[in-house]
C-alpha cells in the first residue's frame, strides 16, 4: 500500500516538473486546433483588408478618370 502510494506521489511530482510530456492528447490537438483557426482567421482578415484596398484603388483610379476628363 505505501509502496503504491509513493509511486503515485513520484509520478504527480514528475507531472508537475515536465508537464508536457504528461499532457492528455485531447487537450494537444484541442490546442493545435486552436492555433489552426487561429491561422486561418489572420489569413482571412489580412485577405478581407486586401480585397478593400483593391476595390479602393479602383474607385480612386475612376474618380481621377472622371476628374482628368473634366478638366481635359
Amino acid at each position: 500500500m505505501t509502496n503504491k502510494l509513493s509511486k503515485d506521489i513520484q509520478n504527480k511530482l514528475r507531472r508537475f516538473q515536465d508537464p508536457e510530456q504528461y499532457q492528455s492528447k485531447k487537450a494537444r490537438s484541442t490546442s493545435a486546433f486552436g492555433c489552426f483557426l487561429f491561422y486561418w482567421i489572420v489569413v482571412a482578415v489580412i485577405g478581407f483588408f486586401i480585397m478593400l484596398r483593391i476595390k479602393n484603388d479602383g474607385q480612386n483610379s475612376k474618380l481621377i478618370k472622371l476628374i482628368c476628363l473634366e478638366k481635359g
